[in-house]
């Protein structure tokens, strides 16, 4: 399992110092939740959901992060 940040308006993954990519490839893998959403939150990355990719079988479980207010 792969775990990603992903902007649900342009489709574009966080990767890291490189800033946004269209290729999932590309995207920081944050190894946890916890871990995407400290930095989704320290950030202030609004709007963003986190992304589980699986390999096996393939699919993908989106949880889309609630902006503090």
């Amino acid at each position: 399992m792969k775990v990603f940040l992903r902007n649900p308006e342009t489709g574009q993954y966080y990767a890291g110092r490189k800033g946004w990519s269209g290729n999932s490839s590309l995207a920081q893998d944050f190894k946890t939740v916890e871990s995407a959403t400290d930095l989704a939150q320290t950030q202030k990355l609004a709007g963003v959901s986190v992304v589980l990719h699986y390999d096996e079988p393939p699919c993908e479980l989106v949880l889309p992060l609630e902006q503090e207010r």
